[in-house]
């Protein structure tokens, strides 16, 4: 083989080692990134339960629309209402956002006051319908 075959066995070596080098850093690094997500996921989410928690411990289930939706201008909360989440009357509050998938403009996070509907379907915020549950809700916004 001579000189010329031993300087192409170690570029080989070299160019081989190299790249088993590269893709070892390029693997360890995205292990790490994606738990770094994963912990900061699992921060935010301990943050929304922590904020739920303090919501039912002043509204409670029965508590009248309009009761909840008066605490609510006190205490500062932008709150808008929807039908139906899950089938219920609901007024939400946005409380934080995730991470969007690509094809969505927007992961963000409610808190979900969900009330009972009365006998008559909507009939605003003056009507008597009782709290039913307060939940989380994420929700994928602005997608393709």
């Amino acid at each position: 083989m001579g000189e010329f075959g031993e300087n192409m066995k170690r570029r080989w070596r070299s160019l081989v080692l190299m790249l088993t080098l590269v893709t070892t850093i390029a693997i360890v690094g995205n292990n790490i990134y994606a738990h770094t997500q994963t912990r900061a996921a699992g921060l935010r989410e301990a943050g929304y339960q922590t904020t739920l928690r303090a919501y039912q411990k002043v509204l409670l289930p029965g508590m009248e629309r309009a009761a909840v939706e008066s605490k609510l201008r006190i205490s500062g909360a932008k709150f808008f209402g929807i039908c139906c989440e899950n089938g219920l009357f609901a007024d939400e509050v946005f409380i934080g956002h995730e991470p969007a998938p690509w094809y969505c403009g927007s992961n963000n996070v409610y808190l979900s006051f969900q009330f009972q509907p009365g006998p008559e379907m909507f009939r605003g915020p003056e009507s008597g319908e009782p709290l039913k549950t307060i939940a989380v809700v994420h929700r994928l916004e602005q997608c393709l």
